[in-house]
């Protein structure tokens, strides 16, 4: 940013010379150029640190609901209904195992679970994570080799593209049901082990704490900013009088 505020300066002095002016302007836009990328990419660096305990904890808690479900199907006994059933619920794990593995990180994850429950989103987050996911599973031929947890049998089941229709018939939307939805939210099959429960608490404490700190550290900086440049005077401690 330096090298670009010095260009800037350059530039402003050579307004009149045509051939060094359009040097200087090609030079400032290549900059701004690697600039962005670099930012982007710190981003999504600081995105996916912030999430991976989250994403972690729904990606055993999802590899655990599908070793179940598929046992559940293997059943020689099992009535037709509920066979119908236990497949529907393989579709929509290997939709989420999707969503986690391959979430981009150029925006904050949105999680999935909350308590043991699979969250059921209002209008707004129903249609923001529809868009996420049908991104991911236009992009999905290019990635999923690099993720070695979901099987090729779980890939197979997805479709290549998805609508806010088929998020909400899916996963439902607060206030409606999902579409051939007969059992509740929760399912004491899938429950986090208590352990497991305080770490994913404690991942969620740990970002906000984060996400706090950040938001003191900006506007630190912009006050200093703002300031005469002179670094800012510690403030006193307020004195503390004895009993």
């Amino acid at each position: 940013k330096h090298q670009l505020r010095g260009l800037e300066r350059l530039l402003s002095k050579h307004q009149d010379d045509t051939a060094r002016k359009q040097e200087l302007e090609a030079q400032i836009e290549a900059l701004r150029r690697q600039t962005k990328q670099r930012d982007e990419v710190a981003q999504q660096r600081d995105n996916a640190k912030r999430s991976h305990g989250r994403r972690f904890m729904e990606r055993q808690k999802l590899v655990r609901m599908e070793r179940t479900t598929r046992k559940l199907l293997r059943s020689k006994k099992l009535q037709p209904e509920k066979r119908e059933r236990y497949q529907n619920d393989l579709y929509k794990i290997a939709l989420d195992q999707v969503y986690v593995a391959h979430f981009p990180h150029d925006m904050r994850y949105m999680p999935l679970f909350r308590n043991n429950t699979r969250l059921v989103d209002g209008r707004r987050y129903l249609n923001k994570r529809a868009q996420i996911r049908a991104q991911i599973l236009s992009t999905m031929d290019k990635t999923r080799k690099d993720t070695n947890w979901i099987s090729q049998s779980q890939y197979g089941l997805v479709p290549s593209t998805w609508s806010f229709d088929q998020e909400k018939d899916t996963f439902g939307m607060l206030g409606k049901k999902p579409k051939n939805e007969k059992t509740e939210n929760s399912d004491s099959r899938f429950s986090l082990s208590a352990t497991q429960e305080k770490l994913l608490e404690t991942a969620i404490d740990v970002e906000a704490e984060l996400d706090k700190e950040e938001s003191i550290n900006v506007a630190a900086d912009k006050n200093t900013t703002a300031g005469s440049g002179s670094p800012d005077r510690p403030r006193a401690l307020p004195s503390v009088k004895g009993n």
